[in-house]
């Protein structure tokens, strides 16, 4: 059908006022698309823009702070300085000193101590190596039936172990230069596996049979595990040999706590400024005891308790509650807006046996919205947590532990009350109160949702047009038809 005046006597060449085609007919569908994604792309730059955080002026309180660039230089002499590198290079120089040519293989089948290989820990190089290393760097031993199976493979390593002391010996151990003493301690840890330890240090009078103790040494070999070690032991297998040189320290037995309890917080005095200063940890068990039990539940327990109603944190606007009525408020599970104060968060590692033998601590500070400073510790990895450069503020949730009497240091006299929260889960908020969803996310589910229901408003416009055109030139032919008829003629050239 073609439309034009080369036939003046055409009805339909003298159309007009039909309705103007829309303008997404003449975009069409891939125009549409186009134009959506510029869209979305710009909602991505100017939510970046306006969520980018400001520069604090150097006259506020420092609550949210940029790191610094930093550019990376290599240095072969660096991991030799972290406590990391040198874990990992004192456990392979270990291996390999194990694994040297020529020596007397050790005999993972007899009960022999091995004197040749015992001796070497007590000589000042690797005393000093293994004093010097944090109590992290030594691990629980893995994937002990593939130990049992090639314990060639897993000599040398650093291993920590929590066991039950079922006897101490004194022994000697014959060396070039006359017999040199040396201590044997048999235990049992909580998987009933027999453990056989050989210090060059002597253990203190608290290490007798049936204390706990933790031993932090070296993998060296398997022995056969005495009979009768203890009820359920494992008799008739083989016991983990475990030399060392550093001192055996008395321990506490596993923890079990399934819940929290009221009575922990009888411990905690924090009524006075004076009584508050004691850090948690020095005021009782409490504090390990709630870090174990945060810990056996795990951040994924955690969100699966508040999901399945078992947990239900208490919402406050700020700490002042707990500040103020600290008894009202002790182990209570609450939710709280908090401003990181990123740069001030970091793990920090242990360094005595504690009840609930929790070996780092994850801590950092915080504000509320009325800018009270509050201490913020957890027994849950940093990975936990979404404190990075960029977050603003925070959902936290938590228990509340007590409080603790700060003074400024350049302002005398202003000592106020810093609550203690042992945070058990973040969720990065907007300065707005709004829950922050990734951009990409945002952008893509405008892209999915609204490229049909565009697309498809553009076919059903295009049809409608399509049909008012139609719809027009019908009128038009059947009102000239009917004029035809009269004897009225129209177009040019008429009368």
């Amino acid at each position: 059908m073609t439309f034009g005046v080369s036939n003046p006597n055409d009805p339909r060449s003298q159309l007009r006022g039909a309705p103007p085609r829309l303008p997404f007919s003449r975009v069409g569908p891939l125009g549409m698309i186009v134009l959506l994604v510029a869209v979305v792309l710009a909602m991505v730059f100017a939510g970046r823009v306006a969520n980018a955080p400001e520069e604090t002026p150097p006259d506020q309180p420092d609550r949210i702070v940029r790191e610094p660039k930093v550019e990376f230089v290599p240095d072969e002499d660096l991991p030799r300085l972290d406590p990391e590198g040198i874990a990992k290079e004192t456990e392979d120089t270990l291996a390999a000193w194990y694994a040297t040519p020529g020596r007397r293989q050790i005999d993972d089948r007899s009960d022999d101590l091995e004197p040749e290989w015992l001796l070497r820990f007590g000589e000042d190089d690797v005393r000093n190596a293994l004093v010097n290393l944090p109590p992290h760097a030594f691990r629980e031993l893995e994937e002990r039936d593939r130990v049992r199976a090639e314990p060639g493979g897993r000599r040398g390593r650093l291993v920590s172990v929590l066991c039950e002391v079922t006897s101490v010996d004194a022994i000697e151990i014959p060396g070039a230069s006359g017999p040199r003493p040396a201590w044997r301690m048999r235990a049992v840890d909580d998987r009933k596996d027999p453990w056989v330890v050989v210090s060059v240090v002597e253990p203190t009078g608290e290490v007798a049979p049936g204390r706990w103790i933790r031993v932090s040494g070296v993998f060296a070999k398997l022995a056969p595990a005495p009979g009768g070690t203890r009820d359920g032991g494992k008799d008739g297998g083989s016991a983990f040999v475990v030399h060392t040189s550093q001192p055996v320290l008395p321990s506490f037995p596993p923890p079990s706590v399934p819940a929290i309890d009221p009575s922990w917080a009888a411990s905690i005095d924090d009524s006075t400024y004076e009584a508050s200063q004691s850090l948690p940890g020095s005021d009782g068990d409490a504090f390990w005891l709630l870090c174990a039990h945060l810990r056996a539940m795990g951040p994924e327990g955690y969100a699966a308790k508040v999901r399945a109603g078992e947990l239900r944190p208490e919402t406050v606007e700020d700490m002042s509650g707990p500040a103020q009525r600290p008894k009202d408020f002790r182990m209570k599970l609450l939710r709280v807006r908090l401003a990181p104060s990123i740069r001030q968060f970091v793990m920090e590692g242990v360094q005595r046996e504690n009840p609930g033998h929790v070996r780092d601590v994850w801590r950092g500070f915080a504000a509320d919205d009325k800018g009270r400073n509050v201490q913020i510790l957890s027994p849950f990895p940093a990975s936990a947590f979404p404190v990075k450069e960029g977050v603003l503020v925070v959902w936290a949730e938590g228990y509340f532990y007590k409080r603790r009497a700060v003074e400024l240091r350049d302002k005398p006299g202003s000592a106020y009350w810093m609550p203690v929260f042992v945070a058990t889960r973040m969720t990065v908020i907007d300065p707005y109160g709004k829950s922050v969803v990734s951009w990409a996310t945002v952008a893509l589910w405008i892209v999915l949702v609204s490229v049909p229901l565009l697309v498809t408003l553009w076919i059903v416009l295009s049809r409608k047009a399509a049909r008012e055109r139609e719809a027009a030139v019908a009128r038009h032919a059947q009102r000239m038809a009917e004029r035809q008829r009269r004897g009225v003629t129209t177009g040019e050239g008429g009368s």
